[in-house]
């Protein structure tokens, strides 16, 4: 499975992909935990079907889950 992860900048409209695509979710998470810094005004992760398989609070509780874990 590929996974995308897709978002809004504040003040914009205009949906950004991108430029990588990640074959486990697990990674497409992290990368949203990195955008997520950014403060987006949307957040999303879309499956190679263009299905939302995450939106902010899934990855919001990833990057929390990933901050427990021992290094």
């Amino acid at each position: 499975m590929v996974y995308v992860v897709k978002w809004v900048a504040p003040g914009s409209s205009r949906t950004v992909e991108h430029p990588m695509n990640y074959d486990e979710l697990s990674e497409a998470l992290d990368q949203g935990c990195k955008l997520l810094e950014d403060e987006p005004a949307d957040l999303w992760i879309e499956d190679e079907e263009g299905l939302c398989v995450a939106e902010i609070p899934r990855i919001i509780e990833h990057c929390a889950m990933r901050r427990l874990q021992p290094r």
